[in-house]
């Protein structure tokens, strides 16, 4: 099995992370290329090469890999080994592979990368695998590593090995995901017994709900789970979590305001945008630009939105929204300022973009109501429905 963050890109940390555990097969000196499976071998170099084929003895009896504290993830995966055949040793792998213009193996490394066989520590190797830079036009695009151990099955003995590490976000024109590649556990003797993934998605609570394949999973509050039995895993049996790290799940009149092709390309306000309990919070610019409305500076640190005659006013540090016609409309937050150095702290991979962004953030529903209209939070499809018609008088 794989696991990696699909963040394949070239801009800002543009990373991504292959996790996963593979049957490694000591074979002759020349390498093979990468393939589907997740069978490896030793090659020029000592190299370690995807190789075709299957272990001829050992099969996965079962996979329980669990998947929290995202954005940024922690993972721990045990593994249910049993050795059909004579007794033989097995250099068993993880890789870790990194995608841009360029990479080393420092973009590919794990974090705290530990491995126990049967509730005890084992010695893990990491041998780098990554293509040198050939020219400052085309980079070397791939970093990858690989942690290696070794471990010795007697005839017919089951072992449980786990393995715990941190990490795998990444970030690629605007978005998240961890992808759960399951299709290479094919590369095991016989099918695998029972296949659990489970995924909590807590950390994920102040963005849209993210999109979840394949269909076929059961979920009680933030946890997924993806169950499996006696699985020979193909392609379509692979999982993947995409999100973007913002809560855009927003109507308005019916129609949907977030726009992925434009919002995630303007200036990262779209990455401003947050639930907080029950409140989503709103850049000023990215508001009026939904809204079809201007923002002009008024006194210091104030503010007016604007769409015809109607406007509201809020300031920098205050819950109330003062309206055209003498409202007052009180949100659940004070508006507030945020910066780069704010988004870079909440994204610390961004390594590029966003510098000298001042934003002004304020709720959207408040603003909405303020204006005249009306707001709703559908809690079951976690969506903001809003209504605005046009200016009167």
């Amino acid at each position: 099995m794989l696991f990696y963050p699909s963040y394949i890109g070239t801009v800002g940390f543009a990373n991504c992370l292959r996790l996963g555990i593979a049957c490694i097969l000591v074979a002759g000196a020349t390498a093979l290329a990468l393939g589907d499976d997740a069978s490896v071998e030793f090659g020029i170099g000592g190299a370690v090469h995807l190789i075709k084929g299957s272990h001829p003895s050992i099969r996965m009896e079962s996979e329980v890999v669990k998947i929290d504290r995202l954005p940024h993830g922690r993972i721990h995966a045990r593994f249910v080994f049993k050795n059909y055949g004579k007794a033989t040793d097995v250099e068993i792998g993880f890789p870790g592979i990194a995608a841009a213009k360029f990479v080393d193996k420092g973009d590919a490394a794990l974090e705290n990368f530990r491995s126990m066989v049967d509730g005890k520590p084992i010695a893990v190797q990491m041998v780098d695998n990554t293509p040198p830079v050939t020219s400052r036009e085309e980079g070397n695009g791939r970093g990858e590593v690989w942690y290696l151990k070794n471990v010795h099955f007697a005839a017919n003995q089951t072992h449980v090995i786990e393995d715990d590490y941190t990490g795998g976000g990444g970030w690629s024109y605007g978005h998240y995901s961890y992808k759960y590649v399951l299709e290479t556990g094919a590369s095991w003797k016989g099918t695998i017994g029972h296949a659990t993934i489970i995924c909590d998605l807590k950390g994920l609570g102040a963005y849209s709900p993210p999109e979840l394949s394949p269909d076929r999973y059961t979920q009680s509050g933030s946890v997924v789970t993806w169950e499996r039995r006696n699985l020979k895993p193909t392609e379509a049996d692979n999982v993947l979590v995409k999100w973007v790290p913002a809560f855009t799940n927003i109507k308005l009149n019916g129609q949907e305001l977030f726009n992925e092709s434009e919002d995630l390309t303007t200036d990262d306000l779209i990455h401003f945008c947050l639930k907080r309990d029950r409140a989503i919070l709103v850049p000023a610019q990215l508001a009026a630009k939904w809204l079809n409305a201007t923002v002009t500076p008024m006194a210091k640190e104030t503010f007016r939105i604007s769409i015809g005659r109607h406007w509201v006013e809020f300031t920098t540090g205050s819950k109330t929204l003062t309206s055209w016609d003498g409202r007052h409309t009180v949100m659940a937050f004070p508006a507030s300022i945020l910066t780069s150095k704010d988004l870079k702290i909440r994204f610390p991979e961004m390594q590029e973009g966003g510098d000298g962004l001042s934003v002004h953030v304020l709720g959207l529903a408040s603003l909405v109501r303020a204006l005249g209209g009306k707001a709703e939070l559908d809690t079951k499809e976690d969506r903001l429905n809003l209504w605005l018609g046009p200016p009167r008088g």
